[in-house]
């Protein structure tokens, strides 16, 4: 388990924009990204999640499509 220490700075990038289709788009913020807080849907929460291409990005996802215990 990872802890950010003081004075840690995080890259991110806010993305609302409705309706946001580009998967070059998504996958170039995802990668400048640091941590990834997706509020989409189930299927585009697994659509986005496919375009992670790097073991360092941390995703924080509340759907219900990464359930890992049931109930």
């Amino acid at each position: 388990m990872n802890t950010l220490q003081s004075g840690t700075t995080l890259k991110y990038y806010v993305s609302m924009r409705r309706g946001e289709k580009n998967p070059n788009r998504r996958r170039k913020l995802i990668k400048a990204s640091d941590v990834i807080l997706p509020c989409l849907p189930d299927a585009a929460s697994l659509e986005s999640m496919s375009l992670v291409e790097s073991d360092r990005v941390i995703i924080i996802d509340a759907s219900t499509a990464f359930r890992i215990k049931q109930g």
